[in-house]
């Protein structure tokens, strides 16, 4: 059963200025967690990596209907094995998944120009 969908759209060149600026550190470390700036850091094209986690934490609170007390921080976005994206929730973003029976996250991360797109769906039993 769909529990919910999430779409959000980043622009690439607002995170390019912040990251051109030194300015990304602590904004980004309050958003990403450390493998995620670590990741981004090392990505060929840091802007487009840092958008599209910024897009697939909104993206997964549009899903999920914005739950209370649900910090960004709590919605990771690692790689599977095979190279897909994939999220791991923690805390209290976790907890929301257990409560609502949410089994399953799908998420697709697409670049494009000065933009960078993300969209997840929500599976849940029942």
């Amino acid at each position: 059963m769909i529990h919910g969908i999430g779409t959000d759209l980043c622009d690439t060149r607002r995170i390019q200025r912040r990251v051109a600026a030194g300015r990304h550190g602590a904004l980004f470390r309050r958003v990403l967690t450390d493998a995620e700036v670590r990741y981004c850091e090392a990505a060929p094209r840091a802007a487009h990596a840092f958008a599209a986690r910024f897009a697939a934490k909104e993206a997964w609170l549009k899903a999920a209907s914005v739950p209370r007390g649900v910090a960004l921080r709590e919605i990771e976005v690692v790689r599977a094995s095979n190279g897909a994206p994939e999220i791991n929730v923690h805390g209290r973003a976790r907890d929301f998944c257990v409560l609502r029976k949410i089994t399953r996250t799908l998420v697709t991360l697409s670049h494009d120009g000065d933009y960078a797109v993300a969209t997840v769906l929500l599976l849940a039993e029942g």
